[in-house]
């Protein structure tokens, strides 16, 4: 975790991207659906205090409160992040351990940020909005793995039958 965070809260409308993700706790096994805001704005991973109640999702607490401001640089009204929550998200069979900080977003449930983005690097196609798990490192998972390597092999026949004509 960072030592300072920003937040860009959005209310989700037709310029935002948002996915469908898969959640499964690291220590319970218990598993949750939800919609994830995908914020370029946002400097880490954040999770809904009120979503983490619903679900009944298990927090860790942090030695040293992460301060929290918007984009304008003011502080963030639901205060520093105190909590945690450590999971495995599952995004269109892309599976990864993420830790997502605990605070009130309110109109969202999860916003993925720079962190996520910057980590995973998805193709984005801002028009169809849709986001593709192709570019992330071959280390990344083992769907991301398997599909690095047919991509790979697909770009060393293209070149092969280049090379032939």
């Amino acid at each position: 975790m960072k030592r300072k965070l920003v937040i860009c809260s959005l209310k989700a409308d037709p310029k935002c991207i948002m996915l469908l993700i898969h959640l499964k706790m690291t220590d319970t096994m218990e598993e949750s659906s939800m919609e994830a805001m995908v914020n370029t704005g946002a400097t880490g991973d954040f999770i809904d205090q009120d979503f983490i109640t619903r679900a009944k999702l298990p927090t860790r607490k942090l030695s040293q409160p992460i301060p929290v401001y918007n984009v304008d640089r003011t502080p963030n009204e639901a205060g520093s992040i105190h909590e945690v929550v450590d999971v495995i998200m599952t995004y269109n069979q892309h599976s990864k351990y993420i830790l997502l900080a605990v605070t009130q977003l309110g109109k969202q449930s999860m916003i993925l940020g720079f962190t996520w983005l910057d980590k995973h690097n998805p193709e984005i196609n801002f028009r169809t909005r849709s986001v593709k798990m192709t570019r992330c490192l071959p280390c990344c998972c083992i769907s991301c793995q398997t599909e690095h390597k047919v991509e790979q092999n697909a770009k060393k026949e293209d070149a092969a039958q280049i090379n032939t004509c």
